[in-house]
């Protein structure tokens, strides 16, 4: 879980700072040399180019839970209905398949991946934390995500995943542990964008 929520904060967050990051008043020729964007600091350009696409990124990822279902529904139903030989597949009975794991393959549904989850999650925390203070209107897009994220997955919990296998707390600590630490980041971005002449 947590290398998936470094990978992705890095790509959502990280990456919209320093790519176009210009160094120009750096001292150190090497940082001058990886860091030539156009934005020395973050400005009303900034917000205009890069915060567009932070929010667009956002508003994506707020449509995945709802994109996913869709998809494994249509997945799931495209091969029972194979399975079944018809187009209206709503009859296991009248399955062609030859063994009983290929007969659970089919109508079992996806596994459930709370890794997954967990880092969807913290990435949607801390992307809006990083880039709040600055973009506000990344709280209610954020905000819509969670719930987005909580509706579907009660539906997939109840009508599609397999059963879960049994977690222990460890996942659920290290993610509220990691969750107390969005605020430390909110602050230091607010002291950074605010003072900010």
């Amino acid at each position: 879980m947590l290398s998936i929520f470094y990978i992705n904060l890095f790509n959502y967050g990280f990456v919209y700072v320093l790519a176009p990051w210009d160094s120009r008043e750096s001292k150190f020729s090497l940082i001058k040399i990886f860091f030539g964007g156009i934005y020395t600091d973050i400005n009303a350009f900034w917000f205009n180019d890069v915060g567009i696409l932070i929010a667009g990124t956002m508003v994506s990822n707020m449509l995945y839970p709802l994109i996913e279902f869709v998809l494994y529904w249509a997945l799931r139903y495209a091969f029972r209905a194979w399975d079944q030989r018809s187009f209206i597949a709503n009859d296991p009975f009248k399955t062609h398949s030859k063994t009983l794991q290929g007969f659970e393959s089919i109508y079992a549904g996806p596994r459930f991946t709370i890794h997954y989850k967990y880092a969807f999650i913290l990435n949607v925390t801390f992307v809006t934390f990083l880039f709040g203070p600055g973009l506000p209107i990344l709280f209610p897009i954020g905000l819509l995500s969670l719930i987005c994220l909580y509706i579907v997955e009660r539906l997939m919990v109840a009508y599609s995943y397999q059963k879960p296998p049994m977690y222990d707390s460890t996942i659920n600590t290290t993610t509220l542990n990691l969750l107390y630490t969005a605020p430390l980041i909110y602050a230091f971005s607010a002291a950074w964008i605010y003072s900010n002449q």
